[in-house]
């Protein structure tokens, strides 16, 4: 009767926009999932696809310059405008004490954004423009820190759609 009821709710939680995120379940070992921060989501979704088609925005990326890849801000810029929409998923590590603010799974179209570590919604558009920009185009960093990757294209396409959100969502 549980695992009937916690199913009902699960799918109730789903939001159908492919542009919107969706909260389902992502990995029965890895996640938790509920509906409580879908308006938080929602709001950096909203942020990060505003900024990011702003001309102030694409002369940023054009500007900056990039370590740990082959492709000049040119080519960045043109990867990135191509990219198709993602979904964004809430997560609910196990571990309450994680320091992760988004990770991807691979194979998984989605980015799931930390809940345990409710931000700004200027930081979360950043964490959206970092694993979906980033990331999901196939642009890497050393290790899970930003030390020694703060020249990353994750990391600077992370930074500039974060100071873009704040100066233009908050």
């Amino acid at each position: 009767m549980i695992k009937l009821l916690l199913l009902f709710v699960i799918s109730c939680a789903q939001v159908k926009v492919a542009q919107t995120p969706e909260v389902i379940k992502a990995k029965p070992s890895d996640v938790f999932v509920t509906k409580s921060t879908q308006k938080w989501i929602l709001g950096a979704v909203d942020c990060a696809n505003k900024v990011f088609h702003l001309d102030e925005t694409k002369s940023l990326i054009l500007a900056a310059t990039y370590e740990q890849t082959n492709d000049n801000s040119f080519e960045v810029l043109k990867k990135i405008e191509q990219t198709k929409l993602t979904q964004v998923k809430e997560i609910w590590p196990k571990n309450i004490w994680s320091r992760m603010t988004a990770t991807i799974f691979k194979g998984d179209p989605a980015i799931y954004l930390n809940a345990r570590k409710p931000r700004s919604i200027s930081s979360v558009a950043g964490s959206i423009f970092h694993e979906a920009l980033g990331h999901k185009n196939g642009y890497s960093h050393k290790g899970n820190y930003r030390k020694g990757n703060e020249k990353t294209v994750p990391y600077v396409l992370g930074d500039i759609g974060g100071k873009m959100a704040e100066k233009h969502c908050n």
